[in-house]
């Protein structure tokens, strides 16, 4: 019997960390969804509060929202 594999990619955004500027947050968000949409596998963004609470991220996510692959949660 043949089983079927199924893949999801979750990638856990955010915008805060003490640890990384803001700015390098968001350049890997966005180098995120090149390469999600570069290759044709389903994909999850979880996105922390201080995420959505930014007007840059959310707008990013609506400028792909064509993408059938990507799927968007929240992470809580």
């Amino acid at each position: 019997m043949k089983t079927k594999k199924v893949i999801n990619i979750i990638n856990f955004i955010r915008a805060e960390d003490p640890r990384v500027e803001q700015q390098m947050l968001y350049d890997t968000f966005k180098n995120q969804i090149a390469l999600c949409r570069e290759y044709p596998m389903p994909y999850t963004f979880l996105m922390q509060y201080d995420a959505i609470a930014r007007p840059e991220y959310v707008q990013l996510l609506k400028d792909n929202e064509d993408d059938e692959n990507m799927e968007i949660g929240v992470w809580i």
